[in-house]
């Protein structure tokens, strides 16, 4: 083979390698393109629905999770009255007694107040009498009778204060006020035999 033949050869050849380069690297960029195009976009949404699902699983498995459990609250006890097996003895309470009240005495005579710091008191209406008692300026007491000549008054017997005067004489000049007419008169006892005694 002349030189120029085997040069046309070798262009022919290296022209050929270089289609069938050019052809690979086409076909390798198509490849490319239609899976970038296709395959890629639909392996990404499949990763992004499983990511998606797989995030919720794990939200709702953290949910369950977290979720405190709740303690049942106590029942409530209600206290149980206690009653007694015997009833309380009721202690009888006697009635409160009425107070009787006593009447105030009444008397039939006339009151009058003693004059002098001191009076004596005789069994009769005379100084011939003796003395059973006395009396003082702060007495006041009721008379029942007089003397005839109102020398002298009878004390009225049933007094509280002078229950042991009673029916006992005193001089009517002793006394005050000096108005004995509404007394009734009394009969004087006998006068027994003068003894010496002071007077008034």
């Amino acid at each position: 083979m002349s030189p120029k033949e085997e040069k046309e050869t070798s262009t022919a050849r290296y022209a050929l390698i270089g289609t069938i380069i050019t052809a690979v690297i086409g076909l390798a960029g198509t490849a490319i393109t239609i899976y970038f195009q296709t395959v890629a976009p639909a392996q990404i949404a499949l990763r992004s629905t499983q990511t998606a699902e797989m995030r919720q699983t794990l939200a709702a498995a953290a949910t369950q999770s977290v979720t405190p459990t709740r303690t049942p609250s106590p029942t409530p006890v209600t206290p149980t009255a206690v009653v007694p097996t015997h009833p309380p003895t009721l202690t009888p309470v006697p009635p409160t007694a009425t107070p009787t009240l006593t009447p105030t005495p009444t008397f039939n005579g006339l009151k009058f107040c003693i004059n002098p710091r001191n009076v004596n008191v005789r069994s009769g209406p005379d100084v011939a009498f003796e003395v059973v008692g006395w009396l003082t300026f702060e007495d006041c007491l009721y008379f029942d009778g007089r003397t005839a000549d109102n020398g002298w008054l009878r004390i009225e017997s049933g007094q509280p204060l002078y229950m042991d005067l009673g029916g006992n004489w005193v001089r009517s000049d002793l006394v005050r006020p000096p108005d004995f007419d509404q007394l009734p008169e009394l009969e004087s006892p006998p006068i027994p035999t003068p003894t010496p005694t002071p007077e008034g």
